[in-house]
């Protein structure tokens, strides 16, 4: 039987979590998600690149960050930062958008009409109880995991963390 696509949601499926445990400093996963050009390095699925970043970190500021396909499109992220504590916790706002930070609907990049517009993140870092640096947790609240199944991403989804594409490097 087919599922019913316009059935209310669950409490389950509007949260999404992606969770990592690696050998890092929290700090520097920190700078993961605060550094422009760190962003940059892990911005993305695997085989993505991320060709711009701009940050204003500050309770206000905004982000637009771009993510590029293996093929050469890019997809345009913004969001609003909410909540900031220094090395433990961020949430902030994310969105689709275009090139200048305009917040668009998924049917701008040919996907889903039914994406939400906006999902509130928290990136939650402590350091692990097992020994082995640093913990990266990403909770989206508000993201439809049924929306994501069907465009392909899954439950655990390939949603990018520097956990899963430790690509930063240590000042």
């Amino acid at each position: 039987m087919a599922e019913r696509t316009d059935a209310p949601m669950t409490a389950e499926e509007r949260v999404l979590i992606v969770e990592r445990v690696f050998d890092a400093p929290r700090e520097l996963v920190w700078q993961g998600w605060t550094d422009p050009e760190q962003v940059m390095r892990w911005w993305g699925p695997k085989g993505f690149t991320s060709p711009a970043c701009e940050i204003d970190l500050r309770v206000g500021g905004k982000y637009l960050w771009c993510m590029r396909t293996p093929q050469g499109q890019d997809f345009w992220n913004t969001g609003v930062y909410r909540e900031i504590v220094l090395y433990e916790r961020i949430v902030c706002t994310q969105s689709l958008a275009d090139e200048k930070g305009n917040v668009v609907p998924g049917a701008h990049y040919g996907m889903s009409g039914d994406l939400p517009l906006e999902t509130v993140v928290t990136v939650s870092l402590r350091r692990s109880t097992a020994g082995r640096g640093s913990f990266c947790g990403k909770r989206a609240l508000a993201t439809c995991s049924r929306v994501l199944r069907r465009a392909g991403m899954g439950r655990s989804t390939s949603w990018p963390t520097p956990c899963q594409q430790p690509k930063i490097k240590g000042g």
